[in-house]
């Protein structure tokens, strides 16, 4: 009976290792050559959750003030006195956006930019496109002091995350191993409730290094999976947001469009009662709290805020409400909360991705989660050599290539600016894509035709070595 039973148990798992064999093949394919790839984009974004807390802390002598409130009566003057205040050439900068304060200790801020400057990204020298941000008190208007967002360590953590320094083509070299790492989290929840049967998740095997590190992965997958299929999914919609929402004609629900109703000049120049326009806001969106005041500056004659409900779960900063710059009159009003299931899902994703929701214990929870998520790719890699016996050096050659490429990347931005380190971040990608195309078509040669590929190097290695061999 016995034998019965053992044959019965091993034809049982025959027939179940043939129906997860394919979900191994693309777990184990996803792992080995994404892996390094996805554990830095992970590992990166769980330190980047905290850009806005990092940005306050590298600028805390401008953006930390007494406890105090925004004293509305005072921001026409503030915004003039900030502009007044841009370093260099003031008449070539526009301004961006005014930040009101998130916090009573926080200061007003007002980004400014030379929209002129970004044609040149190579020139790294006389740059005449800063980006400045000048901050404002919020009670006595006095300016506090400028920073220079171009060299921010808060930017360039997230360029680092969403786009690798990269441009619009690292964005979306990011979104794919969004897209790897959905198909290697859905293969591994199939292989775990296949493999796993009644066996504790939590028994780990201290045996070999090998055991233990499998152990360990699988626990801490089957543990954290479900938050895994959250990063994968919105970071392949966000990483593909744009030709994705052209294919399948998705708008902006919080776009608003308008066309040229006066000279850009005039625009610019336009005086706002800004006491009366947040009064207009307030009651346009009951329970609306202003974040962001954008005033148009190509002749569209708008006044546009963005901000926040309290409790929500949405994308930060987009509540919209838009009023017309001349009499204050409401153009438009987005409220996530009253709209339509679209546009719930279109602003849950990255508000879901990035976790800046019901305070900071939740940017914790997604630190610390994120950590564990990025190491579960090295791991993996890591037991598929171990079971192979094989050196662990590819391993410890990728933590070196990305510490390396991290700091570089970072020496560039301090130095030379944001802009200046996409450019040649795009460099570094197309040289990455190139030497990968190349090793791809000589390892397809090899194994198709035997020896390397004429017109990629003029002789075989490999068969010069062995005839230097043969003459000595």
């Amino acid at each position: 009976m016995k034998e019965d039973s053992s044959k019965r148990g091993n034809g049982g798992r025959k027939r179940s290792k043939g129906k997860t064999k394919l979900f191994w093949k693309f777990h184990s394919w996803c792992g080995i050559y994404s892996g390094g790839f996805l554990a830095f984009v992970i590992i990166t974004g769980a330190v980047a959750v905290f850009k806005n807390d990092i940005y306050i802390w590298e600028n805390r002598k401008l953006a930390v003030v007494d406890a105090t409130e925004l004293d509305v009566s005072k921001l026409g003057e503030m915004i003039e006195s900030a502009c007044q205040a841009i370093p260099g050439k003031p008449d070539h900068f526009h301004m961006d956006v005014v930040a009101l304060p998130a916090d009573p200790k926080h200061a007003l801020r007002v980004s400014v930019s030379n929209p002129e400057g970004f044609g040149n990204p190579f020139s790294i020298f006389n740059r005449p496109w800063l980006a400045y941000s000048i901050f404002i008190h919020p009670q006595s208007g006095e300016v506090l002091g400028v920073s220079d967002d171009e060299r921010s360590i808060a930017g360039y953590l997230r360029s680092l995350h969403v786009r690798l320094f990269a441009t619009t083509p690292g964005r979306y070299f990011v979104g794919f191993f969004g897209f790897t790492m959905l198909v290697s989290v859905a293969a591994g929840l199939v292989i775990l409730s296949k493999f796993l049967g009644r066996k504790a998740l939590w028994v780990i095997r201290n045996r070999t290094l090998r055991l233990i590190a499998t152990d360990w992965h699988m626990l801490i997958g089957a543990v954290l999976s479900i938050p895994a299929l959250m990063f994968a999914i919105t970071g392949f919609w966000l990483g593909f947001q744009r030709p994705l929402m052209d294919a399948f004609s998705i708008k902006d629900p919080a776009r608003f469009s308008r066309e040229e109703v006066m000279a850009p000049s005039k625009d610019l120049a336009m005086k706002v009662d800004y006491v009366k326009a947040l009064e207009r806001v307030e009651a346009a969106y009951p329970g609306f709290i202003p974040r962001l005041i954008i005033p148009s500056s190509h002749g569209e004659r708008t006044l546009k805020f963005r901000g926040d409900t309290r409790g929500m779960v949405y994308q930060e900063k987009s509540q919209t409400v838009v009023l017309d710059k001349a009499d204050l009159s409401v153009l438009f009003v987005h409220n996530t909360h009253d709209s339509d299931a679209g546009a719930k899902l279109y602003f849950l994703q990255e508000g879901l991705h990035f976790g800046r929701f019901w305070g900071n214990w939740v940017q914790w929870v997604y630190l610390i989660g994120g950590l564990l998520i990025g190491l579960l790719p090295l791991s993996g890699y890591v037991i598929a050599r171990l079971r192979r016996k094989e050196s662990l050096a590819p391993v410890v050659r990728w933590v070196v290539f990305a510490s390396v490429y991290s700091v570089l990347m970072l020496v560039i931005v301090r130095v030379f600016g944001i802009v200046v380190a996409m450019a040649y971040g795009f460099v570094m990608l197309a040289l990455f894509l190139l030497v990968l195309l190349v090793w791809a078509v000589v390892r397809w040669w090899k194994k198709k035709h035997g020896g390397s590929p004429p017109l990629l190097l003029p002789f075989d290695p490999e068969s010069y070595l062995a005839s230097v061999g043969r003459h000595q």
